[in-house]
């Protein structure tokens, strides 16, 4: 966590998610060799936080997707999503209870980013709630200050809409990708050993896929 920027590498966007433990060996796969197909056939880097390493006030691992353009990172992160569902159908993340053909997925994005996303009194993201059929919910806590303060945008939904929800996230990181502080950004890691204590995310998407009780639920599903 925290590790500086290598400067050999291009990175216009990023997009980062939080997974449960499960998903992320699933993602990962035998001695990394799924993230590394992933890689190979979208051209993003994948770095995920150790085991152990989990978001402040959550049980979930940290999942960094860069790459140097917006269709770059939404083909890495749809290959990501893909896996995750691959063996049930579904997105668990630490849930017991989800539908065929759902999904509990949350993204991390700047502050400036969410706010875009929700839009003026939450037009934007009433748009796109029904565009995908998801429920979406911008979570309150902030994680981090300054330029590297960010938030959770958790969704809760049918799997075929989060490809709607990504490609309209993406378009709101762009509009600060070109900001001296974007890189440093997509390279900031806020996972640490166990969480951080105190930070305890509340709220939720309408009681459907929000960080419940800073998603401390039990490791489910998934691969």
């Amino acid at each position: 966590m925290g590790d500086g920027p290598p400067q050999r590498m291009p990175v216009n966007m990023a997009l980062k998610m939080l997974i449960s433990p499960k998903e992320g060996a699933c993602i990962l796969g035998p001695n990394g060799s799924y993230s590394k197909q992933i890689a190979d056939r979208t051209g993003v880097r994948l770095q995920l936080s150790q085991k152990g390493e989990f978001y402040p006030g959550t049980q979930m691992q940290e999942l960094c997707i860069r790459g140097a353009a917006n269709d770059m990172v939404l083909q890495g992160v749809m290959q990501v999503i893909s896996r995750m569902s691959e063996d049930h159908g579904r997105i668990f993340g630490v849930e017991t209870d989800v539908e065929e053909g759902g999904a509990r997925v949350h993204f991390v994005v700047p502050v400036p980013s969410a706010n875009a996303f929700k839009g003026i009194q939450g037009e934007n993201m009433r748009y796109i709630q029904g565009e995908s059929g998801m429920k979406i919910h911008v979570e309150d806590f902030v994680v981090g200050s300054g330029e590297m303060a960010e938030q959770v945008v958790s969704c809760a939904g049918p799997l075929r809409g989060l490809e709607v929800v990504v490609s309209f996230l993406l378009e709101k990181v762009a509009e600060v990708s070109s900001q001296p502080w974007f890189r440093d950004w997509a390279f900031n890691h806020k996972a640490c050993p166990g969480g951080i204590p105190g930070q305890a995310p509340k709220g939720g998407a309408g009681g459907h896929g929000g960080l419940k009780g800073g998603l401390k639920g039990p490791p489910v599903g998934g691969c």
